[in-house]
């Protein structure tokens, strides 16, 4: 795993829960607008072989663990801006921006801005509740650029994400769903090993109530989880 402390800063403050002694879980708090992400170099980032591409394109790609579900970040509640930048040397196309862009709005209601003169891509996003079925994450794939910021956009806005504790980062699935208003969801267990789901507000799962950002590795088949809540609840779901 390639060391990020050197290419990466965060103005955002995060909590973190271990679970198992297995997977941490860290979200957003007491957000603040303007608090941000920021990779503003490869350093290493760009080797091939830790990558793949989005329909073999090479400046749309997906780092292993980011698509195994690590370190990817998922809104929850509020909005978020998210930046790339490159220079010459990166050969961004405009049939690359294109590409992209079809690529975030098959997934999110995104506002984009292509500006390839000034070699900048800028997608913005307000979370609306958008999965109503189990969905893959969303931006599994980024542009293949050096500077990438993700940007809150309002205030007490979160964001979910997962840092692995284990050795073995990959064979992770990640998938999300969003729970309406007030309402129960009967949500399915896939086959496998471990299947961690994630409560990103209160909810109920027949008599037991679990506090927001609650952490369960799941056994049964299905459960029934209610949001008890006047908002959309998204549940977001780690299994191998």
């Amino acid at each position: 795993m390639t060391d990020t402390s050197k290419r990466f800063k965060t103005t955002m403050s995060h909590t973190g829960i271990l679970y198992d002694d297995n997977l941490e879980f860290c979200f957003t708090q007491d957000a603040k607008q303007g608090q941000s992400n920021y990779r503003f170099e490869f350093d290493g980032m760009e080797e091939p072989s830790q990558m793949n591409l989005l329909n073999d394109n090479p400046n749309i790609v997906s780092w292993d663990y980011v698509r195994d579900g690590a370190f990817q970040n998922i809104l929850t509640e509020g909005s978020c801006t998210l930046e790339f930048k490159w220079t010459e040397n990166q050969n961004i196309t405009q049939e690359d921006l294109d590409k992209y862009e079809t690529y975030l709005l098959s997934q999110l209601n995104w506002n984009i801005t292509k500006d390839l003169d000034n070699k900048t891509f800028t997608a913005s996003y307000s979370y609306d509740a958008p999965f109503t079925e189990w969905s893959p994450a969303p931006v599994a794939y980024l542009l293949k650029t050096p500077e990438i910021k993700l940007t809150l956009d309002s205030d007490n806005s979160e964001i979910l994400c997962c840092s692995r504790k284990m050795e073995d980062w990959s064979g992770w699935n990640v998938r999300n769903i969003d729970i309406p208003a007030a309402t129960t969801k009967s949500l399915d267990r896939p086959e496998c090993t471990n299947c961690y789901m994630v409560f990103c507000k209160e909810v109920s799962i027949g008599e037991t109530v679990l506090e927001k950002w609650a952490v369960r590795n799941i056994e049964s088949a299905f459960i029934d989880v209610t949001n008890n809540n006047n908002e959309p609840c998204k549940v977001v779901q780690y299994y191998k």
